[in-house]
C-alpha cells in the first residue's frame, strides 16, 4: 500500500492561525476539504484548533477590555476569535460525520467489493444522491483510484480498458540464445487493516501508506 498524499502541512496552518489567522482559517478549510488523511483521523487537531481559538478569545479579550475604554476591543477580539472558534467547531462536526461515512464507503466497496449504488446507500442509510455525491468526491480525492461512476448501471465501477486491433503484419520471431536469469526472491507481504479509514491490503516493508487514505501503516 503507498500512495503519496501531499497536502499543506500543519506547520503552516498553526503558524497561519497564531499570526494571521483569517489566512489559518482558510488553510485550515483547504486542509480538511483536500487532504485525505485528514478527512480520516484529523478530527481531534480540528477540535484542539477549535479549543485554542476560544482560549484565544477569553485571553486577548480580557487584555483588550483592560486597556482599553468602553469595552469595544472586548467586543471586537472576543466576536473574532471567537466566532473563528464556533467555525472551527462546525467543520469539526462535519469532518467527523464525513470520516465516518468515508468508513463505511471504504468498508464496501474496497474490503467487501460492493459495486451498486443503491445497495451501498441503503446500507450506509443515505440518499442514493449522497451517495453518488460522496463517491464521486472521494474518487476525485484519489481514496478510490482508476475507477468511475456508471451512471447507466448506477455503480461504482472500474473502467475495462479497450484493447485496440493490431494492424501490423506478423514478423517471425527471431530465434536468440537461451539466457540464465537469476533466481528472483520472493518478497515477503502481510495482511495489514488501515486503523484511520479500515481498508485492508498488504505491505512487503515495516511500514507503508494505505492505498485508500494515505495514512501511515505499521
Amino acid at each position: 500500500m503507498s500512495q503519496n498524499n501531499k497536502s499543506i502541512s500543519w506547520i503552516w496552518v498553526i503558524l497561519a492561525l497564531i499570526l494571521f489567522w483569517p489566512l489559518g482559517l482558510v488553510l485550515l478549510f483547504v486542509k480538511i476539504n483536500q487532504d485525505r488523511r485528514t478527512a480520516m483521523k484529523g478530527f481531534m487537531v480540528v477540535v484542539l484548533i477549535g479549543v485554542s481559538l476560544f482560549l484565544m478569545a477569553i485571553g486577548l479579550g480580557g487584555l483588550a477590555l483592560l486597556v482599553t475604554e468602553g469595552g469595544m476591543g472586548y467586543a471586537i477580539v472576543t466576536l473574532l476569535f471567537g466566532g473563528g472558534g464556533i467555525w472551527v467547531f462546525a467543520c469539526a462536526i462535519r469532518l467527523n460525520i464525513r470520516r465516518q461515512r468515508y468508513r463505511k464507503y471504504i468498508n464496501l466497496v474496497a474490503n467487501q467489493g460492493k459495486t451498486s449504488i443503491d445497495e451501498i446507500a441503503s446500507i450506509v442509510g443515505v440518499p442514493y444522491d449522497t451517495t453518488k455525491n460522496d463517491l464521486n468526491r472521494m474518487i476525485e480525492r484519489r481514496y478510490f483510484r482508476q475507477m468511475q461512476i456508471d451512471d447507466a448501471q448506477r455503480a461504482i465501477v472500474r473502467p475495462v480498458p479497450v484493447r485496440q486491433a493490431s494492424i501490423e503484419p506478423e514478423i517471425s520471431p527471431v530465434r536468440e540464445a537461451p539466457q540464465t536469469h537469476e533466481p528472483q526472491i520472493a518478497v515477503p507481504t502481510r495482511a495489514v487493516t488501515c486503523s484511520s479509514c479500515g481498508a485492508v491490503g498488504s505491505v512487503s516493508a515495516q511500514f507503508g501508506e494505505c492505498d485508500y487514505c494515505g495514512s501511515l501503516i505499521e
